[in-house]
């Protein structure tokens, strides 16, 4: 008997309440959980078959698979991902659990109830040798209307996004780290990205092309965060940015960027490379450094001192 059994018999005399409570008590539950475990509780009794299907977070990650078939029974997968429709089975890696990875992920989505999500995180980080990995399942997830859509990609060549992922009506944080060197090119044909509040980006080469598109298409964009990306920019302008943190690694010194943002209120820039300017930030109350490398100038007649 596993764990979660044990705590259903053992409660008040064996009498089982948590399977009593509310479907949506149940289902909230369950969105702390990573989404395999969730999975998992299908197995408890028919009170629980269907309850994963229903949780508003997805929660997918590599590590949750182990090394390979040690850790896991496709048969079992069957048993509670199976609801009518046939799936085929790619796992013929036997020590590489990428396989079986993507094949409950793809699962999970095709059996899952077409609500609303309230959140999404993809964590891929393998092991072994880099295979690249698509992401076309995200235009079914942008289906299902998600506010929020975190992907953490780990020595590994960064995919193709589909472009749905940039015009996701419902979007208000969007993060998206690639691990990976070199640097990938991020090159959106569009942005439109109207409920847009937060964006981390991390790994990426950034152009003023994808600047200008990603400022005109996100109007209410406040938060900016810019890890260790390579900015090939000359200029960040926006009226309605609050909050930017820049941790970039160009290795240009000549190179110079221009921040005019008057809404700021808060900077933090650790940049090796390029010098940085300040300008139209009247409103900015912090202005933080990281590193002995990093060259900002502030305009003395914009800034608080």
């Amino acid at each position: 008997m596993d764990n979660s059994s044990r705590l259903c018999v053992q409660m008040n005399g064996g009498i089982d309440r948590i399977s009593g409570l509310p479907d949506p008590i149940l289902t909230h539950i369950l969105s702390f959980l990573p989404t395999k475990e969730a999975v998992h509780t299908c197995l408890l009794s028919k009170r629980w078959k269907n309850m994963w299907a229903s949780v508003p977070v997805l929660n997918f990650d590599l590590k949750e698979f182990g090394d390979g078939y040690s850790d896991f029974k496709l048969e079992d997968y069957e048993t509670y991902i199976h609801r009518g429709n046939e799936f085929e089975n790619p796992y013929n890696e036997y020590h590489d659990p990428r396989p079986l990875f993507e094949w409950f992920l793809h699962g999970v989505l095709e059996n899952r109830e077409l609500l609303h999500l309230g959140s999404l995180q993809f964590r891929w980080a393998p092991d072994g040798g880099c295979r690249q990995v698509s992401m076309n399942w995200l235009d079914d997830i942008v289906l299902l209307m998600p506010r929020v859509i975190s992907v953490f990609i780990w020595k590994h060549p960064c995919p193709d996004f589909p472009d749905s992922v940039f015009s996701c009506a419902s979007l208000e944080n969007f993060e998206l780290v690639v691990d990976n060197a070199p640097k990938e090119l991020v090159s959106p044909k569009s942005i439109s990205l109207p409920s847009l509040k937060v964006l981390h980006l991390g790994g990426q080469v950034l152009t003023d092309d994808f600047m200008k598109l990603l400022f005109l298409g996100c109007p209410v964009l406040e938060e900016l965060d810019l890890d260790e990306c390579m900015l090939v920019v000359s200029d960040i302008s926006s009226n309605v940015l609050k909050k930017l943190v820049i941790n970039s690694f160009n290795f240009n010194y000549d190179d110079k960027i221009q921040i005019s943002c008057p809404g700021l209120l808060y900077v933090d820039v650790c940049s090796l490379g390029p010098t940085l300017f300040l300008k139209n930030v009247a409103s900015c109350h912090s202005t933080e450094s990281r590193t002995y490398w990093r060259k900002i100038s502030q305009n003395a007649n914009h800034l608080p001192t």
